[in-house]
């Protein structure tokens, strides 16, 4: 069964984003480049759009699955400053998907997948 929900606005992960205070957003922006950069992933060339898969893996009980997605927002803002993808915008990008489990803290994407038109 297909169900369609009409939307009153549109909300952006952005808005939740910039109400949190400037300090800690930067603290946070930071910690998860750091992550990105820590991770050595190369730069990826192509073919865009890709599809992202995030796995992350928590110590004790798992945040539910959309409640990972400040994090994945943070994540691919630092792949992008890293020069891993060269655009968050949907020409680059053109889906993700989120999965987690318990386990030591770590977050990882399990690859560039091309999307095929």
């Amino acid at each position: 069964m297909i169900s369609t929900i009409l939307l009153p606005e549109k909300i952006s992960l952005s808005k939740i984003y910039a109400g949190i205070h400037y300090s800690q957003r930067s603290e946070h922006k930071a910690e998860l480049y750091i992550s990105v950069l820590a991770a050595g992933l190369n730069r990826y060339v192509g073919p865009f759009p890709v599809h992202i898969h995030y796995h992350f893996a928590m110590t004790g009980k798992p945040l539910d699955i959309t409640n990972h997605a400040y994090m994945v927002k943070l994540l691919e803002d630092g792949m992008v400053h890293a020069g891993v993808i060269p655009g968050d915008e949907q020409k680059f990008v053109g889906s993700v998907t989120i999965s987690a489990r318990r386990g030591i803290r770590t977050w990882w994407p399990s690859g560039f997948s091309p999307l095929r038109a």
